[in-house]
């Protein structure tokens, strides 16, 4: 099932990419969460996409979202933070990508980064390694990535879990990395 999970994710994350990259060329309202950190609609609207997509084709499968939660399944359940970085995507720094997992009894089995800014995406299932697809951007250009680097952001996958390398609430991979490391370390 991950060729399918995976092909499912990366049109979610790429359809919710747009929905945020509306708001993000255009206007957004931003109000703060309980915690006092942003979020804005396009939050909101980018996760009920990835949600309607992802639902439609896995519709057994459960959620658990930066923005409402946990809903479904917790066995088999896909692990969403649209728009990881809403602090730069308010302030338009182009450092931020829509996260997404899948999580099949407490193993990450399949994961997708996509920044729609500067068009990067990784993806990744376990056994498959990591693939990065990298289009250049006419401002920022092709940018590689050495070998040993770490990519950070400071997702929310991997929330409440140990082992995440940026706190408590964070993810990374290495380019060599399997896909439980390709978008949260929540297994480790």
């Amino acid at each position: 099932m991950s060729d399918a999970a995976l092909a499912a994710a990366v049109d979610a994350a790429r359809a919710a990419g747009r929905v945020a990259l509306k708001y993000y060329h255009g206007g957004f309202e931003i109000v703060l969460k309980p915690d006092a950190t942003p979020v804005t609609q396009a939050d909101r609207e980018a996760e009920r996409t990835i949600v309607e997509i992802l639902g439609r084709t896995f519709p057994e499968h459960g959620f658990l979202g930066e923005e409402f939660g946990s809903s479904g399944k917790a066995d088999t359940r896909w692990i969403i933070d649209p728009i990881d970085g809403t602090k730069n995507f308010v302030r338009h720094i182009p450092i931020w990508a829509t996260l997404i997992a899948l999580e099949e009894h407490g193993e990450i089995t399949v994961g997708v980064i996509h920044n729609p800014v500067t068009g990067d995406l990784y993806t990744a299932r376990r056994g498959g390694g990591r693939v990065p697809e990298r289009r250049a951007h006419p401002h920022l250009g092709r940018r590689r990535h050495e070998p040993g680097s770490i990519f950070c952001t400071p997702g929310c996958a991997a929330r409440g879990r140990r082992g995440t390398g940026t706190g408590s609430c964070g993810s990374w991979t290495r380019p060599t990395g399997s896909a439980a490391s390709a978008t949260t370390s929540a297994t480790a």
